[in-house]
């Protein structure tokens, strides 16, 4: 099954707020936890910052870390673990 590719090369296109639609969310997500799973967190570090994704501070890796947001619920994109 081939996946349709969302974002391109550029920074992502966001809703309201850095809020991304649940498409963005979940290829986002997905893709983050194969580059950690492959290369380390430097890699998603990487990944994010080149589309533009904002950092918040998260509680299991102590430190700020790119946020995968959507609507009312966020998640690092580093470790996965839900943000308040």
């Amino acid at each position: 099954r081939q996946r349709i590719t969302l974002i391109n090369n550029n920074k992502i296109k966001t809703m309201k707020n850095g809020i991304l639609t649940k498409a963005q969310f979940d290829e986002i997500e997905d893709i983050c936890e194969k580059l950690y799973e492959e290369t380390g967190p430097s890699a998603v570090y990487a990944y994010c910052d080149e589309k533009g994704i904002k950092y918040d501070y998260c509680s299991m890796c102590e430190c700020d870390t790119p946020t995968l947001k959507y609507k009312t619920y966020c998640t690092c994109a580093v470790c996965g673990q839900g943000k308040g």
